[in-house]
């Protein structure tokens, strides 16, 4: 296994290989100097962070737990009515990353009387073991012209890594957002890669590998799907 100085080395020769390419997708000059930002400022946290050491770097890149937990639609009402209280305040609209988000983000718009909603759709190369240091390719995206000046909320069904919903977030408040909150059902604190940053609201804290019922494999018996999450 190389040095932790080596691997510094090549994803940061990695992630400077694909800066050009990404600044030259980007919607706008602001929008690629703000994730130059973010990029370089993960990087930071990533490497500097006082509780980040080597060890802390294996610790958040290691498999994640085998337990795993098949959910029911019961089990999603359940977390979405133990979600709603905590969300607090006028949400002008509700951006919904997917595919995981559109369910519990439909339901929350639902309830919450939430009229606007959009959609966000953001992969990142499939790398051996998660990092910051990988660009996010925006597969769609609201225009800025949308959610400037106002709240919204951003859903996903859980933070895993936090790399989806941090880069989509990220990308709504440099377009000028008001208020960039953000709720999942399910926060995996042990699995982040985010250590000084979390969601604004979630329903549960869990280590588990947790399958929904929209993510099930309707081939498949419920106790025999699989499905990994990187989020």
């Amino acid at each position: 296994m190389p040095a932790l100085a080596d691997r510094r080395t090549l994803e940061a020769k990695s992630a400077s290989s694909a800066i050009p390419s990404a600044m030259m997708n980007a919607a706008t000059p602001r929008l690629a100097m703000a994730s130059l930002q973010t990029l370089f400022m993960a990087y930071k946290v990533h490497y500097h962070d006082k509780n980040c050491n080597s060890a802390g770097i294996k610790r958040m890149r290691r498999e994640e737990s085998p337990r795993q937990e098949v959910l029911t639609w019961a089990d999603v009402d359940a977390l979405i009515d133990t979600l709603l209280p905590k969300i607090t305040g006028p949400i002008d609209l509700l951006v919904m990353i997917t595919r995981g988000g559109i369910i519990p983000g439909g339901m929350i718009a639902e309830a919450l009387d939430i009229k606007h909603i959009l959609t966000a759709a953001v992969e990142f190369p499939a790398f051996a073991a998660p990092s910051l240091l990988a660009w996010p390719t925006f597969l769609q995206f609201p225009d800025e012209s949308l959610t400037r000046g106002r709240r919204v909320l951003v859903i996903d069904d859980v933070w895993t890594h936090g790399r989806h919903i941090m880069s989509v977030r990220g990308r709504i408040e440099s377009s000028g957002a008001a208020v960039v909150d953000t709720a999942v059902l399910h926060y995996k604190p042990s699995a982040s890669l985010f250590p000084n940053h979390k969601p604004t609201y979630y329903a549960a804290i869990t280590d588990a590998y947790i399958v929904y019922p929209w993510e099930i494999d309707r081939r498949l018996r419920p106790s025999d799907a699989t499905l990994p999450q990187t989020f």
